[in-house]
């Protein structure tokens, strides 16, 4: 890999979907731009400091199909990571290309049932923060957990 290119794809692997007809609630609703229901892990090689995986798994109902989806991607960088963690831009790199992939398989599926269905786009930005900063509160809660009370003095 060029040391220029800052994220290379290695390939996908779709682990699961499922689409189908829904008879619940309005079927208008579902044709709201309401987010679809998102959630990710990133994973680092355990002996290759410059490729990661990312999980991503996507839920949600649109028109009269609820759908439910996880790939997992798999990437290099062309600089190894620091202390085995995944910066979050890199992440934010890799969800953006994996839900373009997402996009396009719950596309296909819809047709099946002689439809069609665009999920709204999803700004990872906020995501990755998200899930940085409740990482960061469970770090600190659980380390205020470790802490002694002071002796109090007679």
């Amino acid at each position: 890999m060029e040391k220029s290119r800052l994220l290379e794809v290695e390939g996908y692997s779709l682990e699961e979907l499922h689409v189908a007809e829904s008879s619940e609630g309005d079927q208008a609703d579902g044709e709201r731009s309401t987010l679809p229901d998102v959630d990710f892990r990133a994973f680092t090689h355990s002996t290759d400091p410059d490729k990661f995986a990312v999980s991503l798994r996507v839920g949600g109902k649109r028109g009269r199909l609820k759908f439910s989806l996880r790939i997992v991607g798999y990437f290099t960088v062309a600089e190894p990571f620091l202390n085995g963690k995944v910066p979050a831009e890199r992440v934010v790199n890799a969800l953006s290309i994996l839900y373009g992939v997402v996009r396009g398989y719950i596309g296909t599926c819809a047709a099946w049932f002689d439809g069609s269905i665009v999920i709204p786009t999803v700004y990872f930005t906020d995501l990755v923060n998200a899930k940085i900063e409740t990482a960061r509160q469970r770090a600190i809660e659980e380390s205020e957990d470790r802490l002694i009370e002071p002796a109090k003095t007679a």
